[in-house]
């Protein structure tokens, strides 16, 4: 079996697969298996009916996909004569083990909300499985953010205190292709009716010390509680 083309790309392409064999005969009783990790693939004979030894050369396409990579292929050749026990044991080519590139495949959700505190350091997660090892670029929601952008982050996880809020992306690729992550960072949510509550006590207490100091303080910026007491006055002999 020829070496097949190497590396393999899981893309959806398909691929072939070929096995010679020699001087074989009778050849329309030979019948050629491909297999794939101990899995049959395909199963094919030839055509024709010449009694002579021939040498034959077959071939058949195979789907590969990102679970193949390290994967053995081989073919086997043998004859189907009648009664069975005339026909020779079969005969296994030589192996080849896949190499399949295939593109990032992201181990976390594609896309994530995250509601933080500004000022808190989180940490973002873009890793992702590829053959070959993907790389990564990082693409922030403010481009003023000049001290993140020159880090050069490359990494798979950016941890940062962030402070604008908006969508941060980031892409996984390599020499089979690449896709892109998608962080949507947001505000925290803020819950009116405590706020509320705490204006209104507030307000409440400043209308209080507004009333106290009406009522209590002196012309002369001092204290008295006795600037708010009644004192009836006499307007005739007693």
């Amino acid at each position: 079996m020829p070496k097949p083309i190497s590396p393999m790309k899981a893309t959806g392409e398909y691929y072939v697969l070929q096995c010679d064999v020699e001087d074989v005969a009778p050849a329309n009783r030979l019948i050629i298996t491909w297999y794939k990790g101990n899995e049959m693939v395909y199963e094919q004979n030839p055509e024709g009916h010449n009694p002579l030894p021939v040498n034959e050369s077959l071939q058949t396409t195979v789907n590969i996909v990102a679970e193949d990579h390290g994967k053995e292929v081989w073919c086997e050749a043998r004859l189907n004569l009648s009664p069975a026990e005339q026909s020779p044991p079969p005969m296994r080519s030589e192996s080849h083990v896949l190499t399949v590139f295939y593109p990032p495949n992201f181990t976390e959700p594609k896309n994530e909300t995250l509601e933080i505190s500004f000022g808190k350091t989180i940490s973002l997660n873009c890793t992702s499985t590829g053959n070959p090892t993907p790389v990564y670029s990082w693409h922030f929601a403010d481009p003023t953010q000049e001290g993140i952008q020159k880090q050069n982050v490359t990494g798979p996880i950016l941890t940062e205190d962030f402070r604008v809020s908006g969508v941060y992306s980031c892409t996984a690729s390599n020499a089979a292709g690449g896709t892109t992550k998608y962080f949507n960072i947001n505000k925290p949510s803020r819950n009116w009716t405590t706020i509320a509550v705490i204006l209104a006590v507030f307000l409440t207490l400043g209308v209080v010390l507004f009333i106290g100091g009406a009522i209590f303080v002196t012309k002369n910026g001092t204290f008295s509680f006795q600037r708010g007491i009644y004192r009836p006055t006499s307007t005739g002999p007693i």
